[in-house]
């Protein structure tokens, strides 16, 4: 196995115009798409204009759970408890003064809001249910189970702002959440709102917004890498031209072991270049900084993930290419599907700008995935957040090797 990856290893070494393309192409995308479109990527600021549909009676809702203190005998002082923490009325202040430079708030009728909607006048529509308030106090104040539900309601034209606005929200909630609140008002405290943690939603960890230099730096490795997985293709069928395929079946290697040979040097391949480009785009570009160990060791993993997807992916072209033995496969790969991958994906552009049913096919690309994982992780997002695309790519990684293995001939080719 290890001989077959040396093998391919100097092959790859002994064709230097296609180490350069794969190698020193990216930097120079990166530079020209950075400077071009850095006005595009590089604007700081955040500015919602959002509609909210208030359906709950607030003091209705108040008048209520104080007859439900007073009918169960329970402290009085829980009355005024109640009539300070008017949940309804901290969220609206929330969104109306603390996070006033980030949101504009519109109350609106649910047929104006959708309307509005509609018409892209605002990013997110949110309604407040009629016993919001009532369900919420039962929930701090008396340990009731249940739930009142603020929904919120996204532009499908410009996505990514509604999913700031729903992190707000999200934010807020937990941090009004049942048992924080409750054990809270059993000491005579009153939940306190962590203004600053739910503004900081948008740079998390202090870190600046990613920029135009990053993102494409990111979004080039993330491209150029598939091109490896064409390239070894390629290689495979001159191999097959010459029957060195079948002369390595004939001397009695079992055939798994010179498709693992390739797919680890397209693995090795793909470590280099993006190691490469990410540490030349910082040294130089500046780019990616300031270093934080726990970031670059995420980043690090990132990209040994993304090697053995890409890997995965060469697998599943070298199993066709050589159970047809035709190199129509690994042409369209190199000149359609890379691209399309690679726009599905966000190296062209920023994927948030797109419909919602292109965003999700993008995060089931490995391309994709991986772009997404790079952001969250120079954003210091925890490795929980990380977790979810590193499962769905270790899945994407295992499917490609299984139907690659399923594929792959056992036995010589027929001449």
């Amino acid at each position: 196995m290890f001989d077959f990856w040396i093998k391919d290893m100097k092959l790859l070494w002994r064709d230097p115009t296609e180490l350069l393309v794969i190698l020193l192409m990216p930097f120079i995308l990166i530079t020209i798409l950075g400077f071009a479109l850095g006005g595009f990527m590089n604007d700081p600021s955040v500015e919602l204009d959002v509609a909210v549909v208030d359906q709950d009676d607030e003091r209705a809702g108040i008048e209520r759970i104080q007859e439900d203190i007073e009918a169960a005998s329970l402290p009085m002082e829980l009355s005024g408890i109640a009539q300070e923490l008017a949940p309804k009325s901290i969220l609206l202040e929330v969104m109306e003064e603390d996070l006033s430079d980030v949101l504009t708030v519109t109350m609106m009728t649910e047929e104006e809001a959708n309307q509005a909607l509609e018409d892209q006048e605002v990013e997110a529509v949110m309604i407040i249910p009629e016993t919001f308030t009532y369900e919420s106090l039962q929930n701090m104040l008396l340990g009731v189970n249940v739930q009142s539900t603020l929904t919120v309601t996204k532009s499908e034209d410009n996505h990514m702002a509604g999913d700031i606005f729903q992190t707000i929200i999200e934010q807020f909630a937990n941090t009004m959440n049942v048992n924080n609140a409750f054990s809270q008002v059993l000491m005579d405290e009153l939940p306190v709102i962590d203004m600053e943690e739910i503004s900081r939603q948008e740079t998390v960890m202090d870190r600046e917004p990613i920029s135009s230099m990053e993102y494409y730096t990111l979004g080039m490795a993330a491209m150029f890498a598939l091109f490896i997985a064409s390239t070894m293709a390629a290689k495979t069928h001159n191999e097959l031209n010459q029957k060195v395929v079948n002369r390595i079946l004939l001397s009695g290697k079992h055939p798994l072991t010179y498709l693992i040979g390739k797919v680890l040097a397209v693995i090795v391949l793909v470590w280099i270049q993006v190691c490469l480009l990410l540490g030349v785009s910082s040294l130089v570009l500046r780019t990616f900084q300031p270093f934080e160990t726990t970031i670059l060791l995420y980043m690090f993993l990132t990209i040994l993930m993304y090697g053995l997807a890409v890997g995965a992916l060469a697998s599943l072209l070298i199993a066709l290419t050589v159970r047809f033995e035709g190199q129509s496969l690994q042409e369209i790969f190199s000149i359609g599907l890379v691209t399309i991958l690679s726009f599905l994906g966000g190296s062209f552009f920023p994927a948030a700008i797109f419909p919602s049913i292109i965003q999700i096919l993008g995060e089931w690309t490995p391309n994709g995935i991986t772009m997404k994982i790079f952001m969250l992780a120079n954003q210091g997002m925890p490795f929980a957040d990380l977790l979810p695309y590193i499962g769905r790519l270790s899945f994407i990684i295992a499917l490609l090797f299984a139907v690659s293995v399923l594929v792959f001939p056992k036995r010589r080719l027929q001449t």
